[in-house]
């Protein structure tokens, strides 16, 4: 039989070759992992139900798809915390008003034994990722009946009877008059029945007049999930772009016996007619040239330079559904200007200012609660005020010298009073009062010392 011409023999090799990278680029697609093939959709709708009303069992689904994104997803867990920190800060604290030092002795008591503080943080955390939050109070023998505060788990918030939905029994004929939650025991099936009074339950993100809160992950969950499925893509078209690190074009020699000099990709042989998968030279190898053999670098361009605004576009979808910044999104200050941002008509702003009021008031039902249980075990004088006000972190950064001045004249013309001015810049009046106090005798004895010093 004729020998193949060495032009067919070539147009044969090329074809070989062709289909070999074919072969390669769908056995790396079919090895892919799961979060890199396309989203499945209906994983995520938890989040994207976009109801006003959800079942039960809707809360339950929704909430756990939460807590699974914000342990899972960096943008996701990254705006939660973001939330947290603006609202909360590190300056957040509550003054009683009154002004009983038993009082105030009973609360900071208090706020020590339940560590209050990162108590609180948890309890906006909570709410932002569950959309709600559950703080039960508990009797504490130990500690002189200082009380004790848990969170309790959403999912637990079950009466598995069915007669209260959403295992919160209310008034029959006010929904927001709320008389008992019932707590789940699942290896009994039964439920405990606690009053009212014993559990301070917060929702966000929906009506006053809806038993259940909705998480601030919803609507912005899918482009969460689409950002990191984008992101998985980019990864492996770079794996792609760089499949073939060398070519090998054998002529006039045979192929098998040119390719035993390099080590096959999986151990074994896989020659089939001139094509071969074999491992790269390490670096620092030297090629030998031989005749006949042809050595080609290739670099396979996917053209995909202009994808990056596709992806900042989806994190712009979180930015619209969230109202936080770019920049805050992004995690990039690139296309932002911080100044123009963080200033007090920013809606982003305004935004953590509105959950700031939001969020005071969880805080002055515990401290209420406190307050009244202090005064039932005489801990503290019947009659002291159940009222407070809680300071959280100020959003803007202040400028300390125009606005002392500012206080300045309002305090000499009686408008506002030394101790709000005090508490609005962060400090306990009564502790500075005492400090100031002891400062001046000090600075008056250490005067009067000099003095008769100079006498003698």
């Amino acid at each position: 039989m004729a020998k193949k011409s060495i032009k067919k023999q070539q147009e044969e090799a090329e074809i070989r070759l062709h289909t070999a990278y074919m072969n390669r680029v769908a056995d790396l697609l079919q090895s892919l992992p799961t979060f890199a093939k396309d989203a499945d959709e209906s994983e995520w709708s938890a989040l994207d139900t976009g109801k006003r009303l959800y079942t039960e069992q809707d809360i339950t689904d929704m909430q756990n798809k939460a807590i699974e994104l914000y342990y899972t997803d960096p943008g996701a867990r990254g705006i939660i915390d973001t939330m947290v920190n603006f609202v909360i800060g590190s300056e957040a604290h509550v003054t009683p008003v009154d002004e009983n030092p038993k009082v105030k002795e009973w609360w900071g008591e208090f706020c020590r034994v339940n560590k209050f503080d990162m108590r609180l943080k948890e309890l906006v955390r909570r709410c932002f990722r569950d959309g709600e939050s559950f703080l039960r109070f508990f009797k504490n023998k130990i500690r002189r009946n200082v009380p004790l505060v848990r969170f309790v788990e959403p999912d637990k918030i079950k009466d598995p009877q069915g007669k209260h939905s959403y295992g919160i029994e209310v008034d029959e004929d006010d929904v927001e008059d709320v008389k008992a939650y019932y707590l789940m025991n699942a290896k009994t099936n039964t439920a405990k029945r606690v009053k009212a009074d014993d559990i301070i339950h917060t929702k966000i993100n929906v009506d006053s007049n809806v038993k259940r809160g909705v998480s601030f992950l919803v609507g912005i969950a899918k482009y969460i999930v689409k950002y990191g499925g984008w992101l998985d893509d980019r990864i492996q078209l770079n794996k792609i772009r760089a499949m073939f690190n060398m070519i090998i074009k054998v002529t006039g020699i045979s192929p098998t016996s040119f390719g035993e000099k390099f080590d096959d990709v999986t151990g074994k042989s896989q020659l089939s007619g001139s094509i071969a998968k074999k491992k790269v030279p390490k670096s620092g190898s030297v090629l030998v040239s031989t005749p006949g053999v042809d050595y080609e670098y290739k670099n396979l361009n996917v053209h995909a330079e202009d994808t990056g605004k596709d992806g900042r576009l989806i994190e712009l979808q979180v930015a619209k559904g969230t109202n936080l910044v770019e920049y805050v999104v992004r995690a990039d200050s690139s296309n932002s200007n911080y100044s123009s941002t963080m200033v007090s008509e920013s809606p982003m702003v305004k935004m953590f200012e509105a959950w700031q009021d939001i969020f005071k008031e969880p805080v002055k039902e515990i401290y209420t609660k406190v307050i009244e249980i202090g005064i039932k075990l005489r801990r503290i004088p019947r009659g002291s005020s159940t009222e407070c006000e809680a300071n959280f972190a100020a959003l803007i950064h202040r400028q300390i010298k125009d606005e002392t001045e500012a206080y300045v004249l309002q305090i000499l013309n009686h408008i506002v009073s030394k101790k709000t001015i005090s508490e609005k810049f962060g400090y306990d009046y009564e502790a500075e009062l005492k400090q100031i106090k002891k400062e001046m005798e000090e600075e008056s004895d250490a005067g009067y010392k000099g003095q008769n010093n100079d006498e003698e």
